[in-house]
């Protein structure tokens, strides 16, 4: 039952990067449109969203091999 729990909380880390990623892109879609801009603020929300979410991926994967190394 301990498997199931870890494999389905391992299941969101590619949900939580995408999200991530589509987040800042509509951030900076909203923010050209707003502005008139060319898709520069869309390139660097993505930018922004795709850094943000492998550092927050790093973090989640640290501590949990942290938590399996205790006895």
């Amino acid at each position: 039952m301990k498997l199931l729990f870890q494999r389905s909380a391992q299941s969101g880390y590619g949900t939580y990067l995408t999200s991530m990623l589509i987040a800042g892109f509509l951030l900076g879609y909203g923010v050209d449109h707003l502005l008139s801009t060319t898709p520069i603020f869309s390139l660097a929300f993505t930018a922004i969203g795709l850094f943000g979410g492998l550092f927050r991926l790093s973090q989640m994967l640290g501590s949990e091999s942290r938590q399996e190394s205790r006895p």
